[in-house]
Parts: C-alpha cells; sequence; structure tokens
C-alpha cells in the first residue's frame, strides 16, 4: 500500500498493490484537491497542527470508498495496471 499524498505538481495519489492482483490506482481530480485536504483533516486534525503540508508526507491510509462516502461529489477515477 501506497499512502495518500500529494505528487508533483500538487496531484492527489492513492494507490494500493493487493496481493495476487493487478495494481490500480485512485485518481482525483485536482479540482477535488481541497475536498480531499478537508477529508484529511477531519479524520487527522492533529496532524495538521504539527505540520501545515501533513499530506506530503505520505503516512495515512485513505480508504476511496470511505472518501467517497463523505462527500460523493469528489470524482475518483480507478486505473488498472
Amino acid at each position: 500500500m501506497f499512502a495518500c499524498h500529494t505528487e508533483d505538481y500538487d496531484l492527489s495519489s492513492i494507490n494500493y498493490n493487493h496481493y495476487g492482483k493487478p495494481k490500480f490506482w485512485y485518481c482525483v481530480s485536482p479540482r477535488d484537491a481541497k475536498r480531499v485536504e478537508a477529508y484529511v483533516k477531519a479524520k487527522y486534525p492533529e496532524a495538521f497542527v504539527e505540520c501545515p503540508e501533513y499530506m506530503r508526507h505520505k503516512t495515512i491510509l485513505i480508504d476511496p470508498y470511505q472518501l467517497k462516502e463523505w462527500n460523493p461529489s469528489i470524482n475518483i477515477t480507478k486505473l488498472i495496471h
């Protein structure tokens, strides 16, 4: 598993590598970046107190389905490799 994080050009990224399965990525549109960050801040508020750039640390795992449940307007695309 690879933690939710911000890639180059501030793109949000979440990906999982399930044993015995193809690798796939969940991609979130840059226009939804603030919504993703709001979700993470709601779940881990103490982390942002310590570091306002917490999303760059690659230390949290986010279930994309819970993210979508929290805010159905977030566009999440699943890519399979």
